[in-house]
């Protein structure tokens, strides 16, 4: 998690002024209903300013997840549609990679909490600039390495990866298949941070 912390730090600080984004976390904790259903037990390791996106969940269950995160003074982004997000008065809205729902989506939150975070999934060049035209902050492009969730999958690589982020008119997060040594191989990106599980199921409870 250190090396993990280390890295995201200092992607953010020399990219992020690259970007026309309001300033953003480093790193991204992804929740999972299956392999991470109670987040909130690991918030107190998480440092300070950070953020935490709740997947698949009820709104009670995002509320109390809320309250949690903002005991722990680390950001709350939901992960569904603006409505559920403005319900839960999250500090930012996590929208996935449909190209169906993404537009409306993000015209609800911009025009409801135009100063609060925006972000999307990304997994192609076409997506990313998708994203962009769809006013987002960030996107969260993935699967970058072979992730321990779906072995065998087909992943982007750090050379395209590299190439994506470069051209790419939003800031850019990598997600999947972060360990300490992929980290490293992400610094020479323009990323401005990680997005991940892994390295938080490594984060030893309370």
């Amino acid at each position: 998690m250190r090396t993990i912390s280390t890295v995201a730090a200092q992607l953010n600080a020399r990219n992020q002024a690259q970007t026309q984004a309001r300033p953003l976390p480093c790193l991204l904790a992804m929740s999972d209903p299956v392999r991470l259903p109670d987040p909130a037990s690991r918030l107190s390791r998480l440092p300070h300013g950070y953020a935490l996106i709740r997947r698949s969940s009820t709104l009670s269950q995002g509320r109390r997840l809320r309250t949690a995160c903002r005991d722990a003074r680390v950001l709350f982004f939901w992960a569904g549609t603006a409505r559920e997000a403005l319900r839960l008065h999250a500090d930012g809205l996590h929208l996935k990679d449909n190209a169906a729902t993404r537009g409306r989506q993000a015209r609800i939150w911009r025009y409801r909490r135009p100063r609060a975070l925006l972000i999307a999934a990304a997994h192609s060049p076409r997506a990313i600039r998708a994203c962009a035209v769809a006013g987002v902050d960030a996107v969260l492009v993935s699967p970058v390495f072979s992730t321990n969730s779906h072995p065998g999958a087909p992943f982007i690589g750090i050379t395209r990866f590299r190439l994506w982020a470069r051209e790419a008119s939003v800031a850019v997060y990598a997600l999947g298949g972060l360990s300490p040594t992929t980290a490293h191989r992400l610094i020479s990106t323009r990323c401005v941070g990680l997005a991940g599980i892994d390295w938080v199921l490594d984060i030893s409870t309370p």
